[in-house]
């Protein structure tokens, strides 16, 4: 078996030229530009992600995506404006948006695939509408709908009491939140295996278990960091009222103190504050990368095309997080200026721990099929631009 890893040649100061222009036009237009910009956008990404010599590319045009927009953009103000005058059609507007959203979805993966290609064979997207529907809307509601039972139960049932309500608002928080890993393995395999290259088709072996496995490490991450951060700093803390002068008692009291103790205090504890929230901000960042990494590795580790060709992931979480917290760090010193050598860093970090494992020759299989892809017609009409093709670097 071969291993074909995937690289990006493209490079900050290049894209900070397509970058700036687009913000600039986009501004100019009053936003109208921002179809043509992501098209530039994603056509320098993907023309500059390379597997085995050859490079991926987006082949959507501004217009698609700008009627796609347009069209978004035309519900929202209805929404708005309904909203304030007539509030019962604007609430049922936006019933018809939620209901819609599983449509808007599915329209936006079968374009964004069909818009890109490797090797002049492009992707697809065969998932059903239903399926859309089930995991996108019904299933998601589900325990807010069965809450919204009870509560009514409950009402008609003359119990009125404040703290049977509350409990009851809580559960139905945790059910939703519980019910979240099941969500996504559910949208990966909807995703993935109903995803094809040509007449290759994606498949995956991710388990709705091993996803609550990885929320449990996560959330064990972020319980167990959490305490350990407070109990640092608790420590810090007292030590730095003592150094002022005060006892303890006397600090949460607020006597005992004259007024250069406590102004002395507070002198020393703001750098402690600020540096308390600048750790919880990287700290975040942390299991952000932690819950990215584990995720990505397990999914992309699972999935193959065709039998003929396995994809692997081999991020590191520490790896990942100094990605993360340096372009954090990038972002803040330039006040944005630094984002396009940002995103072209992540994306090349990305594509740079990620493979193609093939059984055989890569050329051999891309030539079966272009041979064999279907006859389907370069376009698909208008675009609803929710997210991007066959992502396969971020």
């Amino acid at each position: 078996m071969n291993t074909n890893h995937f690289r990006f040649t493209g490079s900050g100061d290049e894209y900070f030229k397509i970058w700036i222009v687009n913000i600039l036009l986009s501004i100019l237009t009053l936003g109208i530009y921002s179809a043509w910009a992501t098209v530039r956008n994603r056509r320098y990404f993907y023309g500059n992600t390379w597997l085995a010599e050859a490079n991926f590319e987006y082949h959507a045009t501004p217009m698609q995506i700008l009627v796609g927009r347009a069209v978004a953009i035309g519900l929202l103000v209805a929404y708005t404006l309904l909203s304030e005058t007539f509030p019962i059609i604007g609430f049922g507007l936006l019933l018809l948006i939620m209901l819609a959203a599983p449509w808007l979805i599915w329209r936006s993966m079968q374009f964004g695939a069909r818009m890109s290609s490797y090797r002049n064979v492009r992707f697809s997207f065969h998932g059903g509408l239903g399926d859309a529907y089930r995991y996108f809307l019904w299933i998601p509601l589900f325990p807010i709908a069965l809450g919204a039972l009870v509560t009514l139960g409950l009402y008609l049932a003359d119990i009125h009491s404040s703290t049977v309500y509350i409990n009851v608002m809580i559960v139905t928080g945790i059910a939703t939140y519980l019910i979240i890993p099941y969500l996504q393995s559910l949208a990966k395999r909807y995703h993935l295996n109903y995803s094809q290259y040509g007449q290759g088709k994606f498949v995956t072996s991710v388990t709705t278990g091993q996803f609550y496995v990885i929320y449990l490490k996560w959330l064990g991450v972020s319980v167990l960091g959490s305490v350990l951060v407070s109990v640092i700093f608790g420590i810090i803390g007292m030590l730095v009222i003592a150094g002022a002068g005060m006892g303890i008692s006397d600090f949460f009291s607020g006597g005992g103190a004259d007024e250069s103790q406590l102004a002395t205090l507070i002198m020393v504890m703001l750098p402690f504050i600020f540096l308390l929230y600048f750790i919880i901000i990287l700290f975040g960042v942390f299991t952000n990368a932690y819950l990215k990494t584990q995720m990505r590795n397990y999914v992309f580790n699972h999935t193959a095309l065709d039998n003929a060709i396995a994809l692997g992931s081999s991020l590191t979480t520490w790896g990942l997080f100094k990605v993360y917290a340096t372009n954090l760090l990038l972002i803040m010193l330039t006040m944005g200026l630094a984002t396009p050598w940002v995103k072209v860093r992540l994306h090349r970090f990305m594509l740079e721990h990620t493979q193609a494992h093939v059984e055989g020759d890569l050329g051999q299989y891309v030539t079966q099929q272009q041979n064999l892809q279907s006859s389907l017609g370069d376009e698909m009409g208008d675009a609803f631009d929710l997210q991007g093709g066959f992502e396969v670097g971020l």
